[in-house]
């Protein structure tokens, strides 16, 4: 089925916020795999994307949703746990290596090549930044959404520390994010660096006391992503280098 479109106006109207949701930057295909069903009845509305398959209703009043790709610079994703097409790849190259053509790969194997896909970033991202990373978070609950925060450190691979039953971590191509999902919702996770562990804390006080948003944090910071791109050989975008990040 096709993901619909509706006007924030006509959430508000049919209180659309009481559905299962994810951020519109997830997977739409990686969500009904593993939480919704191919079947499941998607509206867009605003920042998110509802599941109203409860209610058909509601999906027959939206409209159909024009889909764009937001490109993304992917660093480990759970997706890869049910693309065909990679595993494919990984069997006919054991195949090789193993010289027998006859060698299928299970469930348990592939699950564990991909987690050591996920080890080996753990190592090419082991690298430190000058200043603390912080995280801020657009944390997805049962009850609801709200902000919040996690100073992790200096090494870049611990943006890896928190994690739910479907991860994906990726550069917008300015900043370093990542998508955590459960079965009740998601989080929206944007990882930049503070100047010291001092300047962290008081910016994690300004988060919790909803002093600050988003915007505010982007202020307070700096962007991880030039630290990333110069270990994957990626466009350093509007930044220079690693140290001159803003």
């Amino acid at each position: 089925m096709q993901t619909k479109k509706m006007t924030v106006e006509q959430g508000r109207r049919c209180n659309i916020s009481r559905f299962p949701n994810f951020h519109r930057s997830g997977s739409i295909k990686g969500m009904k795999k593993l939480y919704y069903g191919k079947d499941a009845l998607l509206v867009r509305c605003g920042q998110y994307i509802y599941n109203v398959t409860s209610e058909p209703n509601i999906y027959n009043q939206a409209t159909i949703q024009t889909q764009t790709t937001m490109k993304k610079l992917i660093i480990w994703t759970s997706e890869t746990y049910l693309d065909d097409d990679a595993r494919e790849e990984y069997q006919q190259y054991q195949r090789e290596i193993l010289e027998n053509e006859e060698y299928c790969v299970t469930d348990r194997e592939w699950a564990e090549a991909v987690d050591g896909y996920l080890a080996d970033e753990r190592m090419n991202l082991d690298k430190e930044v000058k200043g603390v990373i912080i995280a801020f978070a657009d944390v997805g609950r049962w009850d609801g959404r709200r902000q919040g925060y996690k100073i992790l450190g200096s090494t870049i691979n611990e943006i890896f520390s928190i994690s739910e039953d479907y991860n994906e971590w990726y550069s917008d191509g300015n900043n370093i994010r990542g998508i955590l999902s459960h079965h009740d919702a998601s989080h929206y996770v944007l990882y930049r660096v503070a100047k010291d562990r001092e300047t962290a804390e008081r910016i994690a006080e300004q988060i919790y006391n909803r002093e600050i948003d988003e915007a505010g944090f982007r202020k307070r910071t700096r962007s991880l992503h030039p630290y990333v791109a110069e270990i994957y050989g990626w466009k350093a975008g509007r930044f220079n280098k690693a140290g001159k990040a803003v």
